[in-house]
């Protein structure tokens, strides 16, 4: 299943195969949750 993530105006997705947690401070892997990558948004 793919979805289609929309970005508002002024800004994009990148995508990272792991993130930090902001909570806990660890190193997040994609795969581990099933995913090929973690969608962020940022400012262009």
């Amino acid at each position: 299943m793919k979805k289609s993530l929309k970005a508002p105006d002024g800004y994009k997705y990148i995508f990272r195969v792991s993130r930090k947690c902001p909570k806990t401070g660890k190193v997040l892997y994609a795969p581990a949750y099933g995913l090929k990558a973690w969608p962020i948004l940022v400012a262009e």
